[in-house]
């Protein structure tokens, strides 16, 4: 009796080692229907397929022959299948060990059929799908590496991605014209790289991103031409990285960032046709590089009143309602450039008082009704070159009057009614060039007598019709240099 027992327990294992078995260490293609359906004629008991599976073919229409397959130990990809509809016959699928794919399938509805998928190691990606309506079939999945949703022109929600807490790597939402909310993403609690929301012209909410309060990459919400708002996002605390908020064009504030105290990178505002307020910003104290704030109608910088360092440049350029710097009252620190153009109604920087040197460039273009420099009146030192260009109502350079060094070029250049530079006579040194032009009302280098002749590598003085170019020692000393470098007309 014994003997029967162990005979049949061996036939038994036989029997179920021959249901489950793994194949296909190389992995395989299907690239026609026929392929699919004679899959388990080809291949007996093949249910774990150890290498990757490639399912890419225009005459794929029923994934059927595939349905005893259990696990796909490598790739899963699904690509160019122009008439397949869903992913049904996928039913017994419950584990991916690599990165899944679904790209160019014009008819794919859904993914029905994927319903008993629980385990994906690797990025899920879904492009290009244009009859895609929903992400139905995965709500199984818990965990993506990265998750790209991207150029599903049919796209209207992704609920079927509900189940997934945690995205290990980035999550990209791109490109999907008819998407209006980001429901479906309320329990995803764990970023660990990149959130990128840009190009979804029907996006209207991304409240549904309440979950996230740190992002451990960049931040990016761009080019959704219909998202009025980023409430959503104010549990986060953190970016590791960067933010950029650009081209969000009825965006007309930043409600939503309110919690936000910490940027690692960068933080970019950028062409926000409607952008009227950043006060939500007013918890970040610094930023690790880069300030951008860049062609938006804002009326005000509150918001940025509690910033103290700003480690890269600062830029504030192309606001034509922006009539002071108030704001950035606090700021005492700029390892980086400055940049200030194109403020047209620009007239009042004194809220930079409290900056005593610059580490990069200081450049002020064109900003037209800025009749006098006062709110540099602590800065000493600037480590780059320094540029006025343009000002056509710059009558002095008062509020430079304790500068004493130019890390690079000197160049002052067409500020029509510029009369006086005497606020620089504390300036001994210019580290390279020193060029003064095209400036129609300068009537005296007064300002310039106590630079160093030896600081300046060369000298342009040029088309300033009212100066006397050597009324001042230090010209004249450079001037008499031997193969000093000059243009003098």
């Amino acid at each position: 009796m014994k003997k029967i027992i162990c005979t049949l327990v061996i036939i038994l294992s036989l029997f179920e080692l021959s249901r489950s078995q793994s194949c296909l260490p190389d992995g395989i293609t299907f690239a026609t229907q026929g392929s699919i359906d004679s899959f388990q004629l080809n291949y007996p008991g093949c249910t774990e397929i150890l290498g990757n599976v490639i399912i890419n073919g225009g005459d794929i229409t029923d994934l059927g022959g595939l349905s005893v397959v259990t696990v796909v130990e490598g790739r899963f990809s699904v690509n160019n299948c122009e008439n397949l509809l869903s992913m049904t016959g996928f039913e017994n699928l419950e584990s991916i060990g690599d990165n899944c794919t679904f790209y160019n399938n014009d008819a794919l509805i859904d993914f029905t059929g994927m319903d008993n998928l629980s385990s994906l190691q690797g990025n899920l990606h879904i492009a290009g799908n244009q009859k895609l309506t929903g992400l139905d079939g995965f709500e199984n999945l818990t965990y993506v590496d990265n998750l790209s949703v991207i150029g599903n022109d049919s796209l209207s929600s992704l609920t079927g991605l509900s189940g997934i807490t945690t995205v290990g790597g980035s999550l990209q939402v791109l490109l999907n014209q008819k998407l209006s909310s980001l429901a479906g993403f309320e329990n995803i609690s764990y970023l660990g790289d990149d959130l990128h929301i840009g190009g979804n012209i029907g996006l209207t909410s991304i409240t549904s991103l309440s979950s996230l309060s740190v992002i451990e990459g960049d931040l990016f919400i761009e080019d959704n031409d219909a998202l009025p708002s980023l409430a959503g996002l104010h549990n986060i605390t953190a970016i590791e990285n960067s933010v950029l908020i650009g081209y969000n064009d009825v965006l007309s504030d930043l409600s939503g960032l309110e919690s936000l105290s910490a940027i690692g990178r960068n933080l970019q505002i950028i062409s926000n046709s409607s952008l009227t307020s950043i006060a939500h910003l007013n918890n970040i104290t610094e930023i690790e590089r880069d300030l951008v704030v860049n062609n938006n109608p804002l009326p005000s910088l509150g918001g940025l009143d509690n910033i103290v360092s700003v480690g890269g440049r600062l830029f504030i350029a192309r606001h034509p309602n922006l009539p002071s710097l108030d704001g950035l009252d606090q700021l005492a620190f700029l390892g980086g450039d400055m940049i200030l153009m194109y403020n047209e109604i620009l007239t009042d920087i004194t809220a930079l008082s409290n900056l005593p040197a610059i580490g990069g460039d200081l450049k002020m273009d064109y900003n037209y009704n800025l009749d006098d420099l006062a709110g540099f009146d602590q800065l000493v030192e600037i480590g780059g070159n320094m540029i006025i260009l343009g000002h056509e109502k710059l009558t002095d350079l008062s509020g430079l009057d304790q500068l004493t060094s130019i890390g690079g070029d000197f160049k002052l250049s067409h500020n029509d009614t510029l009369s006086d530079i005497s606020s620089l006579l504390q300036l001994t040194s210019v580290d390279d060039e020193l060029i003064i032009r095209y400036n129609q009302n300068l009537t005296s280098l007064s300002g310039l007598d106590y630079i160093e002749p030896g600081t300046i590598n060369s000298l342009e003085i040029s088309n300033n019709p009212l100066l006397d170019y050597c009324e001042v020692q230090s010209v004249c000393y450079y001037l008499a240099t031997p193969n000093a470098e000059a243009i003098i007309e």
